[in-house]
């Protein structure tokens, strides 16, 4: 984004350079303008990386791979099942956010805290198999 300074600016309220040069064009003018404190091309981003800088090794976002999934591992991976019902999960109050593969295991972990309530320390086990599985997913 490019902003627009008075003659002098920021540079000289700041005492950067003297007689409101401007930083980036390297002379005295009515409206200096200042587009960032380096000169370089921006690189980041996706719309820059997928139409201007590398467009053929960039992927297309919301499309199906193209390659084999398996590739890479000795052997298939397994595919995963939903252990917890929609009904349980219902039942459970589960927010949609958390209805995924770990499902049961949150829910087991929600059923010991009410058990135990003021001492929930005493569901550790169950909330780090929680957390293993939220994070191997």
């Amino acid at each position: 984004m490019t902003r627009r300074w008075p003659a002098g600016g920021i540079a000289t309220v700041f005492g950067h350079l003297p007689g409101g040069t401007s930083q980036v064009e390297g002379r005295a003018s009515p409206l200096a303008t200042v587009t960032s404190r380096s000169n370089a091309p921006a690189t980041m981003g996706n719309w820059v990386s997928r139409y201007v800088t590398n467009p053929d090794g960039t992927p297309v976002p919301l499309t199906q791979p193209s390659f084999d999934p398996n590739f890479g591992f000795a052997h298939a991976r397994k595919e995963r099942v939903m252990i917890a019902t929609e009904e349980e999960m219902e039942a459970a109050k589960v927010p949609l956010a958390d209805r995924d593969y770990c499902a049961h295991k949150l829910i087991a972990y929600r059923a010991c805290r009410a058990d135990v309530w003021p001492w929930a320390y005493k569901c550790a086990h169950e909330k780090h198999d929680y957390l293993n599985c939220e994070y191997e997913e």
